[in-house]
């Protein structure tokens, strides 16, 4: 299903039957070429948002661009790769301003205690084949977890998956409706309102806030640069310290030392 800017003004507002159940969206990027094994590994990430909370998240993003371009023309989207490659409006930009937009946009997503973080990063040595279809199915289940936690607390929350616009579109929505009947390889989802919608991310900031988590991700894991997954690491989904929502897809896990497999090693020791 493809959404438009015609569907809904607001980023986030879609006009689904409420029947008194409340939404939560998980907005993802990718960052990597799941095809490319020079990039080393394929990532999948974003943020999940309470539907009431959507607004907040865009003002945030929008006073990044206001404070930084009061007199410059300003950038329709923010996307971390082009900012910090100088690449398509931010070869006009100067360095010392391209590196503090990036600086407040991680801080505005570090700050912002609504949003959740998801990722998944497939190392293309250990799982060559099928990369994004794994990192999918990842991401469902723990998105999908998250959302039955906050179920057992007594709140009936529903799940919609809003992605950037791309090839994958219906590859990945086959998925999800196999993923809602036959199951995923640890059971079915049962939380999911909707297949994937799709839609560019220049109309909403959520869509640039996911492409900076996996641009984050891709820089730690793939350059060995974590200087922007540092400032946004606790905001991925976690309870009594255990990450539930970042996983690193590695043949020898047991010997990597990311936090994310350092939690997976905790939670799956007696």
């Amino acid at each position: 299903m493809r959404l438009t800017r015609g569907v809904c003004p607001l980023p986030g507002c879609l006009f689904l039957p409420r029947w008194g159940v409340l939404m939560y969206f998980l907005y993802l990027d990718e960052s990597g070429d799941p095809k490319n094994r020079t990039d080393k590994v394929f990532v999948l990430a974003g943020v999940a948002l309470f539907e009431r909370q959507t607004h907040w998240a865009t003002r945030d993003l929008d006073a990044v661009v206001s404070t930084n371009f009061i007199t410059h023309p300003r950038p329709k989207e923010l996307h971390a790769e082009e900012i910090r490659s100088a690449r398509g409006f931010w070869r006009r930009v100067a360095p010392e301003l391209r590196r503090q937009v990036m600086a407040d946009t991680y801080n505005a997503i570090a700050t912002n205690h609504h949003l959740t973080a998801f990722g998944a990063v497939v190392d293309l040595d250990s799982y060559p084949d099928q990369p994004l279809e794994l990192a999918f199915e990842q991401l469902c289940i723990r998105f999908d977890a998250f959302l039955r936690r906050i179920r057992r607390q007594g709140v009936r929350q529903n799940g919609i998956l809003i992605m950037d616009e791309s090839r994958y579109e219906p590859d990945l929505q086959a998925l999800l409706t196999q993923f809602r009947t036959s199951g995923t390889s640890v059971g079915p989802v049962h939380t999911f309102s909707e297949v994937p919608l799709f839609t560019d991310s220049a109309s909403t900031r959520l869509l640039q806030i996911a492409d900076f988590i996996a641009y984050a991700l891709f820089r730690a894991f793939a350059r060995g640069d974590e200087t922007y997954l540092n400032q946004v690491r606790h905001r991925f989904d976690e309870t009594q310290g255990t990450v539930h929502g970042l996983v690193h897809l590695v043949r020898q896990y047991d010997e990597c030392p990311c936090f994310a497999c350092q939690s997976r090693r905790h939670e799956s020791s007696p």
